[in-house]
């Protein structure tokens, strides 16, 4: 099947996965977020794909939102042979080219928003991967999900965390827990690092350098939570 869109990676992605799970059409859509007869189409490379698609493809099965949205990357970059059974995807499963065994691969990141104002889209920085202990790794849960690495941008969350620090996000812990530090994209598509807050409908903003930067407010459907921060490296001085 060509890859040369989003829709014909969409299909191939659907269709792979249920190859490789067995699910049929309505658990597979339960899955999804979507319904059947949308799936169905979806495999056919018919249909406005979703943004939920795109990302439960990601969140459940390992695919990259990167490689489904813009065909950059691997498709399955977190684990060797993709979906190996019908449970969870295996994301350490071997070990990256070059590396030991035992050894997981995590990628430089950079996010932003697709064409759709929906999907947050990971670009892959071309110095990685970088290599980590596989079962250090697994300490984030059995089923850890996508894990990338990037800097802070800005001086928002000092002390905490520092303009250049490197901290890895989590992509799937995307649930909000009011007062930990997630990885975010508002409408303009530039990725931030913040404090969030659930306020009811809307989300609040805040950073620890409250001198310089004032909490603020988003609504919901303004906010693309991309992970959570769940690692810091710095050099020290």
């Amino acid at each position: 099947m060509t890859k040369s869109t989003l829709n014909q990676r969409v299909a191939w992605a659907i269709l792979n996965v249920k190859q490789k799970t067995g699910l049929a059409w309505p658990a597979l859509a339960q899955k999804l977020g979507s319904d059947k007869n949308t799936l169905a189409a979806y495999a056919r490379e018919k249909g406005l794909i979703k943004g939920v698609v795109i990302e439960r493809l990601t969140q459940e099965f390992g695919l990259s939102a990167a490689w489904l949205v813009t065909g950059q990357g691997e498709d399955y970059p977190y684990a060797e042979g993709g979906l190996e059974t019908a449970g969870r995807p295996g994301r350490w499963a071997g070990s990256a080219p070059g590396f030991g065994a035992g050894l997981g691969r995590l990628f430089w990141a950079e996010a932003e928003l697709a064409a759709d104002g929906e999907t947050p889209v990971l670009r892959e920085d071309d110095a990685g991967p970088y290599a980590f202990s596989g079962s250090w790794l697994a300490g984030f849960g059995p089923d850890p999900g996508p894990l990338f690495l990037t800097r802070v941008p800005d001086n928002a969350m000092t002390p905490t965390l520092q303009p250049g620090d490197t901290v890895m996000i989590h992509a799937g812990r995307r649930a909000l827990q009011s007062g930990n530090i997630y990885a975010f994209t508002p409408r303009d598509g530039m990725m931030q690092i913040r404090r969030l807050e659930s306020r009811g409908r809307r989300i609040g903003v805040m950073a620890d350098n409250r001198d310089l930067y004032a909490p603020y407010e988003l609504e919901r459907d303004q906010v693309r939570l991309i992970g959570r921060a769940v690692w810091l490296a710095r050099k020290l001085p």
